[in-house]
């Protein structure tokens, strides 16, 4: 194509004359053009990628109550439940599983019910009781929206008999919080050199 000036003619080619029109209209950018047109991003040409798919991170991975008196409640232990994903994160329920079940209770749960953004978190808090001596074993199972639900995080600890008292009336006797047995007599709470 021919473009007349005043005193001279210049030819443009019709590859370049199209180019121009076409970013004029915003349909394609040309280099360096911050401007975005039909099916294109800021100083990109490809389409933006979907956000990842929401991902649970639990920190802790488990829960080790230790030793623990049995028929007391230990102090409970915070676990963190964050959305590592970039999508939003709905979870279910959260629900206690496993052989020894009954022994462990949820104290505090923000997660069931909540939809949790990337990059927040929710919180679930665990005590343990013992009914009984011996180890005991149980786990949290997270049902929600992400790919690898549900999770399970495993909580465990070994129940005691009795523990020595941090109170100063008791300073240096054992207390036994539970009965135990001396020749067929059951003792229960009973200061050990102390008189029935």
């Amino acid at each position: 194509m021919r473009a007349t000036t005043r005193d001279r003619v210049v030819i443009v080619p019709a590859s370049v004359l199209i180019s121009m029109l076409l970013a004029v209209s915003g349909i394609i950018a040309l280099p360096g053009d911050p401007r975005t047109g039909f099916g294109l991003t800021r100083g990109n040409q490809d389409p933006a990628s979907p956000p990842s798919p929401p991902s649970v991170s639990l920190a802790p991975d488990n829960l080790n109550f230790g030793n623990q008196v049995v028929r007391r409640t230990s102090a409970a232990q915070r676990v963190t439940v964050k959305n590592t994903g970039g999508e939003s994160l709905y979870f279910d329920s959260v629900d206690l599983g496993g052989d020894n079940a009954t022994a462990f209770a949820i104290l505090k749960d923000t997660c069931t019910g909540a939809t949790v953004d990337p990059d927040r978190a929710c919180i679930l808090d665990v005590t343990f009781t013992p009914l009984v001596t011996g180890g005991r074993n149980a786990r949290l199972k997270l049902n929600n929206n992400a790919l690898d639900s549900p999770q399970r995080l495993r909580l465990k600890s070994i129940p005691m008999t009795w523990l020595r008292s941090n109170r100063r009336e008791d300073k240096n006797q054992t207390v036994f919080p539970t009965p135990v047995k001396f020749d067929s007599i059951a003792y229960q709470n009973l200061r050990v050199g102390s008189e029935s």
